[in-house]
């Protein structure tokens, strides 16, 4: 990895040159020179299953964890990635556009802590950083060129050269490890007993290939398989490694794909579920109930989303299923060498790895100064991980709102550095312009940020919720050692008196409606006033927002609200039988 700094147009233009005798570029943001696959930002997870020699992230568009961590997954064994960006000491203060989408509307955003951190991790990290005029000096990078080239930012820590480590060329064969796992699973996945299996490794091990071959081994012997993902985009490896190992007999066909909220009630045959994280634990249950033999995949430590989060989660819903367990790893790289320097990188600038430490201190709620704690990496890592474990689609985009949101209060409980509970709390409403109240009753304006007085005007037609303060608890999580303990509850029952204190009229949540969910909320006093009216992909749930009045105007809407919500609720069992009955009297299944 190479980080370059300087004015933007020189850099881009020195870069370009550069990497001129590169087979395959690729630049990330807007505006890419001739001879590169450009794409923006927001269109960087196109290239998810691919790969490239030579990759350019522009950050003078803006930084985007998101796409960042997407594209440098594509970088081939031996390839480059560069980062272009300002001055690293001038770069937290620079007009990045993805600003925009981490401040919400009536706020503003000056100088960024996540990019301040970025900064200060960078010289320590294992890449190279450069100033244009050293990049313009360095030979031509590539296969026909040198990749000796000269760290000369000034106030880095490297200095002189550094050649590209040496790397392990990407086997165009299944690694010996794939080879048994492969076999593993094909030998205990017999039609005799209900089996669910559970693969997990980083990105870049060959899991989706592995699951690919196994497809393919089953295939032949004459089991159905289908497959399911968040998406089918996210399964794209898994098919081209199953047709590349049955071309004699392979047609779409032979693998059926199914969407995870459209898989039956009972399945037949072996199901293969890739990216098992980016699901919702609701969902795997039900995978569990409909299929006798199922393999999980999952990722670790990837830009998709916490795999340990998934893994915690995952292992305490196995625990109650009849089905034999069994759990398998890839742990050597299929994609790039061991101790990859790019792939420590991206995990140290994303936090990818960053894992919940166990708990110390006194179990009393504190809100903890986001200066400080961009300062403290252990903190900042810990207080991160406890979070996302907690949270089945967390994305890298999300530290940067944990460290950046003007809007957002981190709270934390116990040692900062080894967090018993944490929350993190988002300020909401006050709109005070009529004409905006207006717009967003009449539907014509969505501003940024303000998700829970938005859906009470919008969906429950009370406008008057617009112009009241809200507190929406974003995430709340408790370290697996202290749950069922009641921190959980004593957290919300602090936010509720500091809220109070500061003249918030109300605290509520979103979430997917999964049963226990619902029941915490309610047990803390959170009463439900909006029910989503289609079901999430990646969790089968409909969206549920809960309220806890702290004011009397307040008290108001959430006693309209939830009368309607019970409404809501009536009227969609009313037709759910409705239905029911009218495709039994046609003589059509449910």
């Amino acid at each position: 990895m190479c980080v370059v700094t300087g004015d933007p147009a020189t850099v881009r233009v020195t870069a370009a040159r550069w990497l001129h005798n590169a087979i395959h570029r690729r630049w990330l943001g807007d505006g890419g020179p001739a001879g590169f696959e450009t794409l923006s930002l927001a269109g960087a997870r196109r290239w998810l299953g691919s790969e490239c020699d030579a990759l350019v992230v522009d950050a003078h568009h803006g930084f985007d964890p998101n796409a960042f961590g997407a594209a440098v997954g594509t970088v081939r064994a031996g390839g480059v990635a560069v980062l272009l960006c300002p001055p690293l000491a001038h770069w937290p203060h620079s007009d990045d556009a993805v600003n925009a989408r981490v401040a919400p509307h009536g706020t503003t955003l000056t100088r960024s802590r996540y990019l301040a951190r970025l900064a200060r991790l960078l010289p320590n990290l294992p890449c190279t950083l450069l100033t244009e005029e050293a990049l313009a000096a360095a030979p031509p990078w590539g296969r026909s060129g040198s990749r000796k080239i000269e760290a000369r930012e000034t106030g880095s820590r490297q200095t002189g050269s550094q050649p590209a480590p040496p790397h392990r060329p990407l086997s165009p064969t299944a690694s010996e490890a794939q080879r048994r796992t492969v076999e593993t699973l094909a030998d205990a996945l017999t039609p005799a007993g209900a089996l669910a299996a559970v693969l997990t490794a980083d990105r870049g091990r060959g899991k989706s290939a592995t699951l690919g071959l196994l497809a393919a081994q089953l295939a032949a012997r004459g089991e159905r398989v289908v497959v399911t993902a968040p998406s089918r985009r996210a399964a794209a490896v898994l098919y081209h490694h199953a047709e590349a190992a049955w071309p004699s007999r392979w047609t779409p066909e032979a693998l059926p794909f199914s969407a995870p909220d459209a898989l039956p009630a009972h399945g037949e045959g072996v199901l293969l579920v890739d990216e098992a994280g980016g699901l919702h634990l609701n969902l795997s249950a039900h995978v569990l109930r409909a299929w006798q033999r199922v393999v999980f995949a999952g990722t670790v430590h990837g830009y998709e989303g916490t795999g340990r989060g998934f893994a915690l989660r995952f292992r305490q819903l196995l625990a109650d299923q009849p089905h034999r367990h069994l759990a398998l790893t890839l742990s050597v790289p299929m994609r790039w060498s061991e101790h990859d320097p790019l792939e420590q990188c991206t995990h140290a600038l994303l936090a990818l790895d960053a894992e919940a430490a166990p708990p110390t201190g006194t179990p009393t709620p504190c809100r903890i100064d986001r200066d400080r704690l961009a300062a403290d990496e252990t903190a900042l890592r810990a207080v991160y991980a406890l979070l996302a474990d907690a949270h089945y689609r967390t994305r890298p985009l999300d530290l940067r709102h944990l460290l950046d949101g003007p809007n957002l209060h981190t709270v934390v409980v116990g040692d900062p550095s080894q967090p018993i509970a944490a929350a993190l709390v988002a300020e909401e409403g006050g709109f005070n312009d009529p004409a905006l109240r207006d717009a967003i009753c009449a539907g014509t304006r969505r501003p940024r940020g303000h998700l829970l007085p938005q859906v009470l005007a919008w969906h429950c037609g009370l406008d008057e919720a617009l112009s009241q303060r809200w507190w929406r608890v974003v995430r709340i999580a408790v370290h697996p050692d202290h749950q069922r303990r009641g921190r959980g509850r004593a957290l919300l029952d602090w936010l509720a008196a500091e809220a109070q204190q500061r003249g918030i009229d109300a605290l509520g949540t979103s979430f997917a409606g999964d049963p226990g969910v619902c029941r915490f909320w309610a047990r803390a006093g959170y009463a439900p006033v909006y029910l989503g009216q289609v079901r999430e992909a990646t969790s089968g749930l409909f969206a549920v927002a809960t309220v806890l009045p702290l004011s009397a105007r307040a008290a108001g809407i959430a006693r309209t609200a939830t009368r309607r919500f019970g409404k809501t609720v009536a009227v969609r069992e009313t037709l759910s039988a409705a239905l029911k009955d009218a495709l039994n009297c046609s003589g059509t299944a449910l």
